[in-house]
C-alpha cells in the first residue's frame, strides 16, 4: 500500500471558478500526487484550463465521449485514479491550504485495515466567496455510524476515502435521485469506519450553474412546508430522501453491512412499513442510539403526524 493521494474530479462547463479551485489544490500544505479530472462534455473554455494545468503541473484530464452525469462522471473519476487515499473534489470551491493534509492524517489514524473515509465541515459562499446565511459547523467531530443514518450528510468534496473502500463503492448507481456522496457516506458507515471532523476546510461555493449547491429559492406557503414537516417525516426519524437513499444502498449492498449496525438500519427501514402506532413506538423506543428525549420528540411528532393527515381528510 503506498500513501500516495490522488484527487478524482468531474467537470463541466467549469471556466468560471475552475482555476481558483485547481490554484488551491497545488497550494496544498500536502500537495496531491495525482489530480484525475474527468470532463462531461463542456461546451465552454474548462478543457483549455485543464489542458493549461496539465502542461503546467501534469494533472491528468479525460474528455466523455458522450454525457455521463454527476454520479457516472464522478465514478469515472474516482476509478481513474492509481493512488490508495482518494480525495473527492467540485470544480468550483476553494480549499483552505492545511485541508488534504488535516484529513489524510487523520484518515491514517482511524482506518485500522478498514474500509475508512473522513469528511469534514465547510462553509458557504457566494460566487464572490463571501459567507452566505449563518454557516452551521459541528460542534464536535463525530466517528459513530448511527450519526449518519439518522441524518448526518457527508459533502463528497470534503472526502478523503482509501483504495480498500472502491470495493464497496463501485459502481456508483446512476439514479439522479441519489447524489454520489450520500451513497458513499452510508456504505462507508455501514462497512467500514467514517470519520467527520468538525472544523470546516473550505469554501462551498453556491452559484446559478451548481449541480448541487445552487442558491436555495424562496420558501414553499407555510401550510405546503406544514404539510411536509408534518407528512410522514417524524414516523421514519429521517426524511424522505435520506429513507430512499437508504433502500436503494440496502437493496445493493446490505450483504456487505456490518452486523451489529444491520440492526438499527433495519429498524429505520421497518417504520416505513404499514404497521400499526404502537407497533412502531416499540420500536423507536428500542433504538437506544437516540437519548430517551430524542424518542419522546419522535413519537411525539409521529402522533402529530397521524392526526395532521386526518385533519386534512
Amino acid at each position: 500500500m503506498n500513501n500516495k493521494i490522488s484527487i478524482a474530479m468531474a467537470s463541466y462547463n467549469g471556466e468560471n471558478y475552475l482555476r481558483e479551485q485547481l490554484d488551491s489544490l497545488y497550494a496544498q500544505t500536502y500537495i496531491p500526487d495525482e489530480i484525475v479530472v474527468v470532463d462531461d462534455c463542456s461546451t465552454d473554455n474548462t478543457k483549455i484550463i485543464l489542458e493549461e494545468y496539465h502542461q503546467k503541473y501534469g494533472l491528468k484530464y479525460y474528455i466523455n465521449e458522450l454525457t455521463l452525469g454527476v454520479n457516472k462522471n464522478f465514478e469515472k473519476s474516482i476509478s481513474l485514479c492509481s493512488n490508495d487515499y482518494i480525495s473527492i473534489c467540485d470544480q468550483d470551491d476553494v480549499w483552505f491550504p492545511h485541508k488534504i493534509e488535516t484529513i489524510y492524517k487523520k484518515l491514517l489514524s482511524i482506518e485500522n485495515d478498514l474500509p475508512a473515509l473522513v469528511s469534514s465541515t465547510k462553509i458557504d459562499v457566494d460566487a464572490n466567496l463571501n459567507k452566505i446565511g449563518k454557516t452551521i459547523i459541528d460542534s464536535k467531530d463525530t466517528n459513530s455510524y448511527y450519526t449518519t443514518l439518522l441524518g448526518h450528510h457527508s459533502s463528497g468534496c470534503t472526502m478523503i476515502m482509501n483504495r480498500a473502500l472502491l470495493k464497496y463503492i463501485l459502481p456508483i448507481p446512476s439514479d439522479s435521485k441519489m447524489l454520489y456522496d450520500i451513497y458513499i457516506g452510508l456504505i462507508a458507515a455501514m462497512v467500514g469506519n467514517k470519520y467527520n471532523i468538525a472544523e470546516p476546510l473550505m469554501y462551498y461555493r453556491h452559484h446559478t450553474s451548481n449541480v448541487c449547491g445552487q442558491i436555495s429559492p424562496e420558501k414553499e406557503p407555510f401550510i405546503i412546508r406544514l404539510n411536509n414537516r408534518y407528512s410522514n417525516r417524524y414516523p421514519k426519524l429521517v426524511g424522505e430522501g435520506r429513507l430512499y437513499n437508504m433502500k436503494i444502498v440496502a437493496d445493493l449492498k446490505s450483504q456487505y453491512f456490518i452486523p451489529q449496525r444491520a440492526v438499527l438500519y433495519n429498524k429505520l427501514l421497518s417504520l416505513d412499513r404499514n404497521i400499526n402506532i404502537l407497533e412502531k413506538i416499540k420500536i423507536i423506543f428500542s433504538i437506544k442510539e437516540l437519548t430517551v428525549i430524542k424518542r419522546c420528540i419522535a413519537i411525539w411528532y409521529m402522533i402529530i403526524s397521524l392526526l395532521f393527515r386526518i385533519i386534512l381528510k
